[in-house]
Parts: C-alpha cells; structure tokens; sequence
C-alpha cells in the first residue's frame, strides 16, 4: 500500500509515492504530475512542441537538482542497504510468492537448449568471420565520418621509425618503399588499416612495433592476419 502522497502545483491531482524518499524529493522539488509534466509534450520530436510556460515549469522544477558523484554513492550505497535488510528480502519474497520459476519443470537436455539459444540471440558467441566483418564496417565507416567532417585522415607516426624501416628496406632490396614522409603511409582501404611501410612492387609490408604493443599482442596478430589474408603480402614485423 502507498503511504505517502502530495498534491500536483498545477492541477492539484493527489500523486502518490512508494517511499519516503520519492516523496521527499518530489515536495523539495516541486514535481509535477505525470500529466503536467507531459502536457503538449510531441515525443515524436520532443523539446521543440513544448509551450514556453510549460519549459519555464519544467526548469523552475529542475532548478538547483545538481548531483555529486559522492551523492550517487551513496544513494546506491544505501540502496544495496535497504536489500540486504531481512524486511525488505522478505517483501520481496511475497511479492514473488506463488509466480512459477520459468525454467521449472525443465529437463537437463532443455535447460541446454534453452542456454544456447539465449546465448545466441544475446550475442555472447557470434562466428569469427562476423565479429571481423562487425570490426571492419566499423573502422571503415569511422574512417568516412571524420574525413567528411575534417577532410584527408593522416595518421600520426613515429619519426624514429621511419629511418629504421628505411635501413630495413635497403637490406631487402626495397627502392619503392612508401611511408609516412614518402607518399604518405600506405592505405589498405578494403580493411581500414595504414601501414608503416609498404613496396608495392615486392609487395612487402614493414611495421614497427614499440614497446607499448606487447600490451595488444592478440590484437596486432589479428590485424596482421587479416592485412596478410587482404594482400596476400609478406609482413616484417621490427620491435623496438
């Protein structure tokens, strides 16, 4: 049962509150009911078909509603409280008393069924192949947005490396290597990636990696599978 209410400032219609605490903060605030608050509300483009006054309501309501970081901690703080507390448990309890369990009933075999196809539709285990597409459309689309809103992408680069990937390139007989200060880095635009180096006609790609690469391992393996599947290249790695 409600125990606690309050009358609307504008029209007057009795709301009610769960907790003291709901009610508590609605008279500070000053709340309106959910009619007044709604009221010439369009939700098909909210904010621009509300009325002046009813804006003026809405803000002299909200006005001064600033919540700390530390506040929230210890909303959530006393909510975990309140249902560690036997009482509120047990309420709890009744009010589930009598509803059927919905895997009641079920056999070993079904439950299984049942798991596997909630993973399923949850996502918790898709393909390889999709998860790369997924990644892929990603980047590229990314890509597109913020050279539409900034122009030509260049991707930031190391200075020291280009001198070592150069050397690298020599020592394989490499004359057409582009990089960052000789072309531009080199743009697999089918996967979203740039590359520290590349020749074109050996087909070659050179990638530096600093130290702080040994922190994605799994993820430059995985880029590096998918420029070699794309190129069908051979991939140098140096380390630093």
């Amino acid at each position: 049962m409600k125990k606690y209410s309050r009358k609307c400032t504008e029209c007057g219609e009795i709301i009610f509150y769960d907790y003291k605490s709901s009610w508590i903060r609605a008279k500070r605030n000053n709340s309106l009911c959910m009619s007044c608050s709604h009221s010439g509300k369009n939700h098909a483009n909210y904010g621009k078909s509300l009325s002046k006054e009813i804006c003026e309501k809405i803000s002299k309501s909200n006005k001064g509603r600033i919540i700390s970081k530390e506040q929230r901690e210890n909303v959530r703080k006393a909510n975990v409280k309140r249902f560690k507390n036997p009482k509120e448990r047990k309420k709890i309890s009744d009010i589930n008393k009598g509803r059927t369990a919905w895997n009641k009933g079920l056999t070993k075999e079904t439950s299984e069924i049942v798991r596997k196809y909630s993973e399923k539709k949850m996502g918790k285990k898709r393909k390889n192949s999709t998860i790369e597409k997924m990644r892929k459309s990603g980047r590229i689309a990314a890509i597109k947005r913020i050279e539409k809103q900034i122009g030509q992408l260049y991707p930031a680069y190391n200075l020291r490396a280009i001198s070592i990937i150069e050397q690298k390139a020599k020592e394989l007989g490499i004359d057409d290597l582009q990089h960052a200060e000789n072309g531009g880095e080199f743009h697999i635009k089918e996967l979203g990636y740039w590359v520290d180096g590349y020749s074109p006609s050996k087909n070659i790609v050179i990638e530096y990696m600093e130290k702080w690469h040994k922190n994605q391992k799994e993820k430059d393996e995985r880029r590096k599978k998918e420029i070699i599947k794309e190129l069908g290249c051979k991939f140098i790695e140096i380390k630093e």
